[in-house]
């Protein structure tokens, strides 16, 4: 069966392989889930009985249902474990609804900014694994700027980005430390 045959919104094996990549840098997606999300890519070439090299697959909505469904019958048939194919499938849908996001606005258009524009698109689940183990913080200067006067965090749910004065003083580190600290426990999240 062709998914994507009377679809409107179709993707290469190449456009969604690109869609990862450009996503994984722009949302600093890890090298082990991009690897699980072009795992589920080729799950759905698969199990929709497509050929990756020469066949586009349907990336809008009712297409992503239709594939998800075979993915979970194809996993089955195949022997693999039902938590794989519900893997493969959530996989294959966050893939899916970037490139239908991708290609109905025209991300693949040179000179896009689509990547700016797609914030919802993010994973808006915290994070549950630990920080990063490499620097979790550097000064930078931003794009303009000549003077090193931000300081880039890099969090397990995320970077963070914090302007400093040039003058700052030491005492006005603890200022901010515990103007962070007092604004997190009045939202409720001591």
């Amino acid at each position: 069966m062709y998914y994507g045959a009377m679809d409107t919104v179709t993707a290469t094996a190449d456009d969604l392989i690109r869609v990862l990549e450009e996503a994984g840098t722009a949302f600093g997606w890890s090298r082990a889930y991009e690897s699980v999300l072009s795992t589920a890519i080729g799950a759905a070439f698969q199990a929709a009985d497509l050929d990756e090299a020469i066949d586009a697959i349907g990336v809008s909505p009712v297409a992503v249902k239709k594939v998800t469904a075979a993915i979970t019958e194809s996993s089955a048939a195949l022997g693999r474990a039902p938590r794989t194919a519900a893997s493969y499938s959530a996989a294959w849908r966050r893939i899916a609804e970037i490139t239908y996001r991708w290609k109905t606005a025209g991300g693949q258009d040179p000179g896009n900014h689509f990547w700016e524009t797609v914030d919802d698109l993010r994973d808006q689940r915290t994070r549950r694994l630990t920080p990063k183990k490499t620097t979790p913080h550097a000064l930078y200067a931003g794009p303009g700027r000549e003077a090193q006067n931000a300081l880039r965090v890099d969090l397990s749910s995320g970077q963070a980005t914090i302007t400093l004065p040039a003058t700052m003083a030491d005492e006005d580190f603890m200022v901010l430390v515990e103007a962070l600290l007092a604004h997190r426990r009045a939202a409720g999240r001591d």
